[in-house]
């Protein structure tokens, strides 16, 4: 008896078709992993069901020739044979007894979108069944913390039975200074503000869990803590962290709520502090009383290392002292471009998933999920760039995907924050009040180049920039905004503004306020509204996207269309595309030529992800 199971994802033979050839029909399919050979079903009847014990004929290859007589009609289905076998057993916990509800998910070397996973019964027993043959990689997880990996062989008709019981793992209270290594024989748990001081560096095993302050009673954190990787004056080394996480045993940063379920804001998040540029100069302290960060020197310490990170998961966190002064779930300040940050989530929090404060450093392959408040924020000069992004604002006080500014005190000042983004998807929650405002804002003076961008579900649309400042530094060209997608965006429509746009699917996607556009066109300051509606176009003009691409503020633009991406279920928190999707269209992306020439990764597709098998997130986010 199994608590329940997950069939593997496997594809049916696609592009089947059918031509003749004199007197012969010819059938051709593409390939299935896994086949050994493929059966041909024949009627003279359109199909609806089919006998699969009794195929008309059976292949090896991706063809077949069916000898028929002309002037007839036939109906073919064809059907991949795929050996498979059975994987058991019993999880039992550190005192040898059933663990109830442990996660098993197995995953076929070499092609991860094949798959299989259950979780055990009151008796500690699984079953996955009908997993292809292969051998696989094994993950056990209890609560989210990956325990164990291994490999099981799969043979066509057999059954194994993998076994598991956990080591028993020790509690380990941090000192607030840490340095060294921390290994996944362990749970550690912060006690307060945890510093990884200057001139020290910190090691992380994969599969370690940190758990935030436990003295948590109630509604109320007794104990504030986060771990912040110290900046140092820009002479002496800084603090290094290294989070070796793995794809199936992630480094897992979460709550210590020990009752009850842990909350956004349980602890303060992952703070790294760095000595690279900075439009601010030098940085006494920053937001939560973290810091000093920074430079006033553009070139002093821009390739310095914090560390590297990968395959780490970051939950609960972000706290907020005042309206003004909080922390988010991971923060960089002033992190120089040698620190390599990939592979991650920020799950929930109290402010946002991911911020920079100034500084020069990238990402790349981040889930951003339910933040208290934004998504991708940046300020203070950050130039850097990301890529491979999914944000989902889908929480109960979730606000923009992507909140962008230069400085807030002064929207000029210099270095100007210029961000450099591709193959971001963003997912919305219309209808949501918590959440009726624009995916992306870019605002106060900030420059910025995207491409290949998804945006869907804005609740009361897709872009909104903000300030003159912001529309005079990307004058000529210098700003971009260019191959994306936008789809029901805003409240539905009451008249069609783009033709590809049905009545009652959203159709704000786009609109300026403070007299960023097109002053030769005489289009008034004020946001661009029709009953009540953010257009696709200013009032007066053709209405279709080519001419709102006159305005200026996105750049050359060509590209942009409107078009369902034809998501698998992104109110689901699935936001890959299905096959057909004009995102999956090579046509519709940056050229290679242009992405290199803002030192970003070529990807023929639009979004994060590359095709509805695309797991680059599975194993090591929720």
């Amino acid at each position: 008896m199994v608590m329940s199971t997950a069939a593997f994802a496997l594809n049916p033979p696609a592009d089947l078709t059918v031509a003749v050839s004199g007197t012969d029909v010819v059938l051709r399919w593409q390939a299935v992993a896994g086949a050994t050979e493929y059966n041909v079903y024949k009627e003279t009847a359109e199909i609806t069901d089919v006998n699969m014990l009794f195929p008309f004929a059976t292949t090896n290859v991706l063809t077949y020739t069916d000898n028929t007589g002309a002037g007839n009609q036939f109906y073919y289905v064809v059907t991949a044979v795929v050996p498979a076998g059975d994987l058991t057993g019993t999880i039992n916990d550190t005192s040898n007894t059933a663990a109830a509800g442990v996660l098993v998910y197995a995953s076929l070397q070499g092609n991860p979108s094949v798959f299989g996973l259950a979780y055990t019964d009151v008796n500690g027993n699984y079953l996955i069944e009908a997993l292809p043959i292969g051998t696989y990689d094994v993950c056990v997880y209890k609560v989210n913390r990956p325990v164990a990996t291994s490999t099981a062989a799969i043979t066509n008709g057999g059954v194994l039975n993998w076994s598991y019981t956990w080591p028993v793992f020790a509690r380990t209270l941090l000192p607030l200074t840490i340095s060294g290594n921390l290994t996944n024989d362990q749970v550690y748990e912060l006690t307060g503000p945890t510093s990884v001081v200057a001139g020290t560096s910190l090691n992380i095993e994969e599969g370690t869990t940190i758990n935030g302050s436990s003295s948590i009673a109630g509604d109320s954190v007794n104990v504030l803590t986060f771990l912040e990787v110290e900046a140092t004056d820009g002479v002496n080394p800084n603090g290094v962290m290294n989070v070796n996480g793995t794809k199936y045993k992630p480094v897992v940063f979460t709550s210590g709520r020990l009752t009850g379920t842990p909350r956004d804001g349980d602890w303060g998040g992952l703070i790294i502090s760095g000595d690279a540029q900075n439009n601010r100069g030098r940085v006494a302290v920053g937001e939560g009383n973290t810091g000093p960060f920074g430079n006033a020197l553009v070139d002093a310490q821009n390739n310095q290392s914090s560390g590297t990170a990968q395959y780490f998961r970051l939950e609960y966190g972000g706290y907020r002292f005042t309206p003004v002064n909080e922390l988010n779930s991971v923060c960089f300040q002033a992190v120089g471009s040698g620190t390599d940050y990939h592979h991650f989530q920020s799950f929930g929090g109290q402010d946002d998933g991911v911020e920079f404060f100034g500084g020069t450093n990238s990402i790349h392959h981040v889930v951003i999920q339910n933040t208290g408040d934004d998504g991708f924020d940046w300020t203070d000069g950050w130039v850097g760039r990301a890529w491979n992004v999914v944000v989902y604002t889908r929480g109960q006080f979730s606000d923009k995907a992507i909140e962008a500014d230069n400085l807030e005190a002064d929207n000029n000042a210099l270095p100007r924050a210029n961000g450099w983004l591709s193959n971001f998807t963003l997912v919305g929650h219309q209808g949501s009040p918590a959440a009726a405002t624009d995916l992306m804002n870019p605002r106060r003076g900030t420059m910025f180049s995207w491409f290949n961008f998804i945006v869907t579900l804005g609740g009361a649309g897709g872009i909104d920039m903000d300030n003159s400042a912001t529309a005079s530094a990307g004058a000529g060209g210098l700003t971009r905004f260019d191959n994306s997608l936008f789809w029901d965006n805003g409240a539905a429509a009451t008249e069609v503004i783009d033709a590809s746009t049905g009545a009652g699917i959203g159709d704000g996607h786009f609109r300026c306020e403070d007299a960023e556009w097109d002053n030769t066109n005489g289009v008034p300051a004020g946001g661009m509204t029709l009953n009540g509606h953010i257009l696709a176009a200013p009032t007066g003009w053709t209405q279709n996207i080519s001419n709102f691409r006159g305005t200026g503020f996105v750049g050359t633009n060509a590209t942009t269309v409107i078009a369902d991406p034809m998501l698998v279920n992104p109110t689901a928190y699935d936001a890959r595309p299905n096959v057909g999707s004009p995102a999956l269209n090579a046509s519709n992306a940056a050229s290679a030529a242009t992405l290199a020439g803002y030192n970003l990764p070529y990807a023929g597709y639009l979004g994060a992800f590359s095709s509805p098998t695309d797991n680059w997130h599975v194993g090591w986010s929720r």
